[in-house]
């Protein structure tokens, strides 16, 4: 049994990070309309996995004209929200957020470092307590994904 454990650090968002949230937010709404399309064109044929939305989604996403990483977040934050099969209503994303996989941004110490393009960078400063700190310096925890909201970041945490 893997445990899993969050830690919520706050930050302070910059005007391009704003700008980042919104398009992954846009990218998650247009791939859950890529799925359900989908689901219409083929006589109520659901798209199978999350890789199955990715190989559909992925030209349209790629307009967006962000780092391939985020492609992938976006497809896999959708998909979990499609497959849902209780929901009543067509999933939308109103809040912006991002969720990075641990591959994707670098954390050193208190600074994160985002890619947005090839050789671009988005440097966000963390504020933590010293548990935090000891957390995030644990070498026998493994870090997760990321999710940044416009205040907060949580790191996923497994032992």
């Amino acid at each position: 049994m893997q445990a899993v454990r969050a830690i919520s650090l706050r930050h302070n968002a910059s005007d391009e990070l704003s700008s980042l949230f919104e398009n992954f937010r846009l990218m998650c709404n247009d791939a859950i309309r890529i799925a359900l399309r989908y689901e219409v064109e083929h006589g109520r044929e659901r798209v199978r996995s999350r890789f199955g939305l990715i190989e559909l989604a992925y030209p349209r996403l790629k307009e967006y004209r962000l780092h391939t990483h985020y492609i992938l977040s976006a497809c896999e934050v959708a998909y979990s929200v499609y497959r849902n099969k209780e929901r009543r209503s067509v999933p939308y994303f109103r809040k912006a957020f991002l969720k990075l996989d641990s591959q994707s941004c670098v954390l050193n110490h208190l600074v994160l470092r985002i890619p947005t393009r090839p050789r671009h960078f988005i440097y966000l400063v963390l504020q933590a307590s010293d548990h935090h700190l000891s957390l995030m310096d644990d070498p026998a925890l493994k870090r997760g994904s990321i999710t940044l909201t416009e205040r907060t970041l949580s790191i996923a945490l497994s032992r």
